[in-house]
């Protein structure tokens, strides 16, 4: 049974200029359908960008240095046999979306172009615990809502919009664990925290730190708090049963992999480094994914749990990852000055707890069943 909820603590506001159709509404394409309409008009220029994620592009045959035809990535050699994908519906209220249990293939295909050679092998991953997740990016408003010092701002190399509708970020994982413990005790009624947060110098929004940070359950799926998705949680939300680099299509090669160029099925889903302007925008002006998420991919990078670096993964795991493991915490989606390859959905930044990096903020999440 999913948990309905009750009163959030201060995350039901008003997302102006944004229309949304229906959840049960069949009269009007798919998200993904109308990602995948005409691309003409789209710009073709390339400029350089600083940004990498940090892992290795693979090279050879899967680069087309010519930036030319992509491949098809759909049919790999890995046996999804047994691993049952549900039906992908929204059902989504008051910004938060539900995400059934099931089966799916995390990880890119062999031919992906951008692929990292070790750490993005497929795996078949079996997620047993339904979850909502945040429709929309966390956002100034529902940050500075809670009385809490806006991190967002102004850096060297790019900046966020200020706007109440855009995402916060300058976000630490450690603060954003943070966050989550403080929306669990303001709920009504109150939810147990996911986090113990030990040793704490500083204030959550303007440099909070703690030398240990620890699940109050087992695992994730223990606590009935608001908390981070895991990076197989985010990765299945994010796919929303795509097997391709992107939730609408698969990625455009360039001439490198940091390379800043043209990807026409990008730019219709995503805020990244051709058409942001280096500056992040408001949440909900791209296309959303077919279980009805926006700016999954850009615009800020997003937390997650689980190691934020791996060797090659296991064929298959059940509840992959759930608790706090690692040195280095996993940030997904890419950012607003991140190159194409950063921003497909296998790819993952590690970064410090501690570290509050620009265009790194939050999605929140919590286990229904």
């Amino acid at each position: 049974m999913w948990l309905r909820r009750t009163r959030r603590a201060g995350l039901l506001i008003a997302l102006p200029n944004i229309v949304l159709a229906a959840c049960n509404d069949t009269s009007v394409p798919t998200p993904v359908q109308r990602a995948n309409a005409n691309s003409a008009g789209a710009p073709t220029n390339a400029t350089a960008s600083s940004s990498t994620s940090g892992n290795t592009s693979s090279s050879g045959a899967q680069n087309d240095s010519s930036g030319g035809e992509q491949p098809s990535c759909t049919e790999t050699p890995i046996d999804t046999t047994g691993c049952k994908h549900p039906e992908v519906t929204r059902d989504c209220v008051d910004g938060w979306c539900r995400i059934p249990a099931g089966c799916f293939v995390m990880g890119a295909a062999p031919c992906e172009w951008g692929r990292a050679l070790r750490s993005e092998n497929e795996m078949l991953v079996t997620l047993t615990h339904a979850f909502e997740i945040q429709q929309y990016e966390l956002t100034q408003a529902q940050w500075v809502a809670q009385g809490l010092p806006n991190p967002s701002g102004e850096v060297e190399y790019a900046k966020d919009c200020l706007e109440a509708q855009c995402p916060v970020w300058n976000v630490s994982w450690t603060e954003a664990l943070a966050f989550a413990n403080l929306l669990s005790m303001r709920h009504e009624p109150a939810l147990a925290p996911c986090y113990a947060l030990i040793g704490c110098t500083g204030e959550l929004g303007s440099g909070l730190e703690c030398e240990q940070q620890q699940l109050t359950s087992s695992s994730v799926y223990e606590c009935e708090g608001y908390r981070l998705p895991t990076k197989a949680e985010w990765e299945y939300a994010g796919r929303a049963g795509a097997r391709t680099a992107f939730y609408n299509g698969d990625i455009k090669p360039q001439s490198h992999f940091s390379t800043c160029g043209a990807d026409p099925l990008l730019e219709r889903i995503a805020w990244y480094c051709f058409n942001s302007g280096g500056t992040t925008h408001p949440v909900g002006q791209k296309i959303e994914n077919d279980w009805g998420l926006f700016d999954m991919l850009g615009n800020v990078a997003e937390w997650a749990t689980g190691a934020g670096t791996e060797s090659p993964r296991p064929v298959s795991a059940v509840d992959y990852e759930p608790t706090l493991e690692g040195q280095l915490k996993p940030s997904l989606g890419g950012r607003v000055n991140s190159p194409s390859a950063d921003c497909r959905l296998a790819n993952r930044y590690s970064v410090s707890p501690a570290d509050t990096a620009p265009a790194f903020g939050l999605r929140l999440a919590r286990t229904l069943e």
